[in-house]
């Protein structure tokens, strides 16, 4: 029996913008291209895209990530 009508599914990828779910000093984060190629690659399928970074051992986030995803305008 043909069935023509998409098949509904869900899922989801977990990864981090480094290469560890903690925060370690050294550890550079990945480039924009992986992250925005998982997110469109995963948009694709209907899958969310969780990705998270850990804070450092004081809680807050190093000054590196937020850099790491300004416009390229941005940074001058």
């Amino acid at each position: 029996m043909k069935n023509d009508k998409p098949i509904k599914t869900c899922g989801e990828l977990c990864d981090t913008w480094t290469t560890t779910w903690s925060h370690e000093e050294g550890i550079p984060f990945r480039a924009p291209h992986y992250v925005l190629g998982n997110l469109t690659t995963c948009h694709s399928f209907n899958v969310n895209y969780l990705i998270g970074v850990g804070p450092t051992r004081d809680g807050e986030f190093v000054p590196d990530l937020y850099k790491t995803f300004l416009p390229s305008s941005a940074n001058g």
